[in-house]
């Protein structure tokens, strides 16, 4: 319980600090997006209570937070975009795969391996996006 008390300490007042912003409109797909972290940070937060208080063992969560997590995924999959269905049939297949002693090191390698692959790809939507449309002309210098 002490871990995730900590892990909440964390992770709700950086949700609110990058959350908040100083220019510019907030996108209806932007505040889905909060919308399904924030409840995704509380489900997790509120089954690891619910754990404890059912006096489960603590390694009981790991397949749950992969399930919770697969859910989150494929809601950013009905708003973003197919791809994200793909991450979320990762961590299903994950949720399984965690009945081994194992269990957070795969979690915590299925997230970072997600995070990052997900990173990667809004990176690389994002450069096509801004890129120029025609291509730079030669120049004699």
């Amino acid at each position: 319980m002490a871990l995730w008390g900590t892990v909440l300490l964390f992770n709700i007042p950086s949700i609110f600090v990058l959350k908040s912003r100083t220019a510019g409109a907030r996108t209806f797909v932007e505040n889905m997006i909060w919308l399904i972290w924030i409840t995704f940070i509380a489900t997790v937060a509120l089954t690891g209570l619910a754990n404890d208080l059912s006096g489960f063992k603590p390694f009981t969560l790991g397949p749950v937070i992969g399930i919770l997590s697969a859910f989150a995924f494929s809601m950013m999959g009905g708003l973003m975009g197919k791809k994200w269905f793909l991450i979320a049939g990762v961590f299903a297949a994950a949720s399984i795969a965690m009945s081994l002693d194992w269990q957070f090191v795969i979690l915590g390698s299925v997230w970072g391996c997600c995070q990052f692959t997900a990173g990667l790809l809004m990176d690389r939507a994002r450069r096509r996006r801004v890129a120029p449309l025609t291509p730079p002309q030669a120049r004699l210098v």
